[in-house]
């Protein structure tokens, strides 16, 4: 034996089919985590409650009804990959609705024939109000440098109260039905417009995460906060990021 060579010690294979398992069920919850095996447990568990838990109809309620909970946590991931936390997740749910319902409510009035109008453009006051929201809560990250927790926090509770003052406590109403035809009940090839909606947002989301590259940048900050480079383009680019989140909110 010369004295480059080295010696390597290999790792004893599991003696049995149980221990080879084990392992590889280790490693799995490891690399995934606990939450896909608690979908399995609950897929389980309910499938053998009901017999109705596992048919096409019931799977595609629970995909309707989760549809929102989805396009949350893709706003929700966005701030968690840069080190920070989102509270104000509800207040932007509930400004998006009500200023895309009041506007229209307000584009019905002035154009009562051009439905489609009234509906992109209710459509797209919601989504510059989500924006805006966003837009604040990345200034105050990035720029003033306060913590994600507090300043969201204090969005969370404004932006509330606005929500209330601009309904008056009182439903929106008007908006028109071509609306809810659509993204309430409307289907494609049998599919409900919400769980399209949302699969091309999640497909969008892994794209961007994964191909772009101010994405790629972010994904160590999570892990090293304490070493986020400090250029201008940095500070944009975090700013961005709750800025993006914010659109994740359906209206």
């Amino acid at each position: 034996m010369t004295p480059s060579s080295t010696v390597t010690a290999a790792a004893p294979a599991p003696s049995s089919a149980g221990g080879r398992a084990l392992g590889l069920l280790r490693g799995l919850f490891l690399r995934l985590g606990v939450l896909p095996f608690m979908l399995v447990i609950a897929f389980a568990v309910f499938s053998t409650l009901s017999d109705q838990f596992l048919t096409v109809q019931n799977l595609v309620n629970l995909l309707r009804q989760s549809v929102y909970l989805i396009l949350v946590s893709l706003g929700q991931m966005l701030a968690l990959v840069t080190g920070g936390f989102d509270l104000s997740v509800g207040t932007v749910m509930a400004i998006t609705s009500v200023v895309s319902a009041l506007a229209m409510q307000a584009l019905g009035v002035a154009l009562p024939d051009a439905t489609w109008v009234v509906v992109i453009g209710g459509c797209a006051c919601g989504l510059l109000a989500g924006l805006t929201v966003g837009l604040v809560n990345g200034i105050g990250v990035a720029f003033i440098g306060v913590s994600p927790f507090i300043v969201t926090l204090g969005v969370q509770s404004i932006g509330f109260g606005f929500a209330l003052y601009l309904t008056g406590g009182v439903p929106v109403s008007g908006m028109p039905g071509a609306f809810s035809d659509l993204f309430g009940f409307g289907t494609l090839l049998g599919i409900p417009i919400p769980i399209l909606v949302t699969a091309v947002c999640v497909a969008g989301m892994g794209v961007l995460m994964g191909r772009m590259r101010p994405a790629r940048t972010c994904w160590p900050w999570a892990a090293m906060p304490r070493r986020r480079p400090c250029r201008a383009s940095t500070r944009a680019a975090c700013c961005s990021w709750p800025t993006c989140c914010a659109p994740a909110w359906p209206p």
